[in-house]
C-alpha cells in the first residue's frame, strides 16, 4: 500500500509543481498508465479506507481535459478541479498511512475539509478546526461566485444570493420543478444558518468546544462541501 500511494502522490506532486509553461499534452499512454495507478491504488485500499476508495474511483474519469495550451498545442490535460480533488484525497490517505492513525469518522469527510482540519483536530484544536472548515466553505463558494458575475459577497448574504431560488448562480439540480425548487431553497438556508449559526460567532468569539460537538459540526461542514461539488457538476462551472 505505502509503494502504491507513494508513486501516485509523488506522480502528483510533481506535475503540480511544473510552472504553466512547462505543460504540454498528456500522451496516451501517459493518461492510461496514471489511470491505472488510481484503479489499482482504489482497489488496494478498499478494504481499510473505503471512502477514499470510492472517491478516487469515482474521480478517475474526469481527470482529463481535452483543450489548447498558450502554445497552442492541442490535447489532454489535467481539469484543474478533478486534478486538485485528488490531490487532496492523496494527500490525505498518505498521511493517514504514513502515521498509522485510525481512519474513524474522516472517512466520510470531505477531502476539502480534511486538508483544512484534520491536523488541528489531532492535536485537539476542535474549535478552530471547525472554523477553519466553515470558512474554506464560505471562500470557496465566494471564489466561484465571483467567477461567476464578478460580485465579492459574504457569509449568509453570499449563500441567500448565490443559491436563492428567483435568480440561482449555483443549481443542485433542475430548479423547474417543485422538488427542485424545495432542495435548492432547503439547502440555500442550510448554507446560510451555517454561516452564520457557526462560522460567524467562531470568527469573532474565542469559543471552545468539545471533541464531540467538532465531530457533528465537521460531518455537517462536509455535507455541505459535497453539495457544492454537485452544485458545481450540475451548473457546469469550475469550483
Amino acid at each position: 500500500m505505502n509503494e502504491s500511494i507513494n508513486k501516485l502522490y509523488n506522480a502528483f506532486v510533481q506535475r503540480r509543481s511544473l510552472h504553466p509553461s512547462q505543460k504540454t499534452p498528456l500522451s496516451r499512454a501517459a493518461m492510461t498508465n496514471i489511470r491505472n495507478d488510481i484503479i489499482n491504488l482504489s482497489v488496494e485500499i478498499k478494504n481499510v479506507y473505503s471512502h477514499y476508495s470510492d472517491e478516487l474511483f469515482a474521480l478517475k474519469d474526469t481527470l482529463y481535459i481535452l483543450q489548447v495550451n498558450q502554445y497552442n498545442q492541442q490535447g489532454h490535460f489535467f481539469a484543474p478541479e478533478t486534478f486538485s480533488e485528488i490531490f487532496s484525497i492523496l494527500k490525505a490517505l498518505k498521511y493517514d498511512i504514513d502515521n498509522g492513525y485510525a481512519l474513524g469518522f474522516w472517512a466520510y469527510i470531505h477531502p476539502k475539509v480534511i486538508d483544512v482540519s484534520k491536523q488541528l483536530f489531532i492535536n485537539d484544536h476542535y474549535f478552530n478546526a471547525v472554523q477553519n472548515a466553515f470558512v474554506e466553505i464560505n471562500d470557496r463558494i465566494k471564489k466561484i461566485r465571483k467567477k461567476i458575475d464578478g460580485n465579492e459577497l459574504d457569509g449568509a448574504d453570499l449563500m441567500r444570493k448565490t443559491f436563492g431560488t428567483e435568480q440561482p448562480k449555483l443549481l443542485f439540480e433542475d430548479n423547474s420543478t417543485d422538488s427542485g425548487k424545495n432542495i435548492q431553497q432547503g439547502f440555500m438556508n442550510i448554507f446560510a444558518g451555517a454561516i452564520q449559526g457557526i462560522r460567524n460567532p467562531n470568527a469573532h468569539e474565542n469559543m471552545e468546544i468539545g471533541k464531540n460537538d467538532a465531530i457533528r459540526q465537521l460531518m455537517l461542514a462536509s455535507l455541505l462541501m459535497h453539495k457544492v461539488d454537485d452544485a458545481v457538476r450540475f451548473s457546469s462551472i469550475e469550483g
